[in-house]
């Protein structure tokens, strides 16, 4: 029993030490770098929208934060729309993967997003929350607080098709359902304006889209130690004017007073490691950064400070590594569309000997005859899929 209280009582100090360590020391920031959820760098898209208003709203939301990144090219709409209309691909949203090809062709680009919105739809409640109470002298108090909410149900679906290729790079549905209230003591208020929710919907699907394509930054708020023991005040001084380097110099200098001073203690020892691990960390300097936190971790294992930077650190080791891989994905796959274009580009072969002539589907022949030649055309791709079809159609109508 005295050892359960025992055991207790060593946890709750431990809570209690981190909660005033988190109370009395300053935040600084450091930065987690995302890579594209697509797994591609992707530098030329088009959108082809299937839908009504709501899919023409997104795709507008999204063309202009694309474009507003610098990193991204999207093509003309007026232009694409004369190319849909002259492939007869009207807005089905159904491309077949002879037609993707082509179309990447004429379009010279990367990818074709296809965008729809088959949900849109709001919705108004009224709530009302009583917080009725007694008083000390059993005086009975009520107050009702009124509510009426304005949400809107939200739903988006992205594909993003490699148009060299026509293989589909990734489908991803965006579910939302953002809300506004207003708040009264006197009754029912107005509704808020469902435009504004469903422009907070849109702003939600237009992030999500963006880091799909996009590298994207996740800040975390992590604790700095700024105790005078050993100069850790000078060094956090230095981060909070922005001079890193000066931070850097000072918090390596806080370390090595530490370890000099043999009569140190472990928590002291642990914060002048973790100190210089997170001014590595704040550099973007990961792999300097982790030994130090670890360092730190390992002195005071139970520490969630200790816990949460070095998880963290770990967190930005993976992201760089999956980054790199985004990388040399798009480098091969830009070598290989080089390589193609090469080959397309290469000069004809010397023509062959003239052979005897072929009978086709305009020469005669039987209409066995007629059918292998059509297909020998089809292959060599003197004919489109199209045009062979509809050969095809018009001898077997003869048989």
């Amino acid at each position: 029993m005295l050892r359960s209280i025992l055991l207790v009582m060593a946890i709750s100090a431990t809570a209690s030490a981190q909660f005033w360590a988190r109370l009395i020391n300053p935040e600084v920031q450091v930065n987690l770098i995302h890579p594209p959820s697509l797994g591609l760098k992707v530098t030329r898209i088009a959108f082809l929208p299937v839908g009504g208003a709501n899919t023409q709203d997104l795709i507008s939301a999204l063309t202009t934060d694309l474009s507003a990144s610098g990193k991204m090219e999207i093509l003309d709409r007026a232009n694409f729309d004369a190319i849909l209309k002259e492939q007869s691909l009207g807005e089905s949203g159904y491309i077949d993967p002879a037609t993707v090809t082509r179309l990447g062709k004429l379009l010279g680009a990367a990818a074709l997003v296809t965008v729809s919105v088959p949900v849109c739809k709001g919705s108004q409640v009224h709530l009302t929350n009583d917080q009725s109470y007694t008083d000390k002298n059993g005086g009975y108090h009520r107050n009702i607080h009124y509510f009426s909410k304005t949400s809107v149900q939200f739903v988006a679906s992205i594909q993003v098709t490699d148009l060299t290729t026509g293989k589909i790079y990734k489908s991803q549905r965006v579910v939302l359902d953002p809300s506004l209230s207003n708040e009264s003591e006197q009754g029912y208020p107005e509704f808020p304006d469902e435009l504004q929710v469903r422009e907070a919907a849109i702003n939600a699907a237009t992030g999500t889209v963006h880091r799909m394509f996009l590298p994207w930054t996740e800040a975390q708020k992590l604790i700095f130690f700024d105790d005078k023991d050993y100069g850790m005040k000078g060094a956090y001084q230095s981060l909070e004017a922005q001079n890193v380097p000066a931070a850097l110099e000072k918090a390596q200098a806080t370390l090595a007073a530490a370890k000099a001073d043999p009569a140190v203690k472990p928590k002291y020892l642990a914060r002048v490691n973790y100190n210089l691990g997170m001014v590595y960390f704040i550099e973007g300097d990961y792999d300097s950064a982790k030994p130090f936190l670890q360092a730190a971790l390992e002195i005071n294992p139970k520490a969630d400070i200790f816990q949460q930077s070095f998880g963290n650190c770990q967190r930005a080791l993976q992201l760089r590594q999956e980054s790199q891989q985004v990388d040399d994905r798009t480098e091969a796959q830009r070598r290989a569309e080089a390589e193609a274009q090469s080959q397309a580009a290469a000069p004809a072969a010397a023509p062959a000997p003239a052979a005897a002539p072929v009978k086709t589907a305009s020469t005669g022949g039987s209409a066995e005859d007629r059918l292998a030649n059509l297909k020998v055309l089809l292959k060599k791709g003197l004919i489109t899929k199209h045009e062979y079809e509809q050969k095809r159609a018009e001898i077997i109508k003869t048989l």
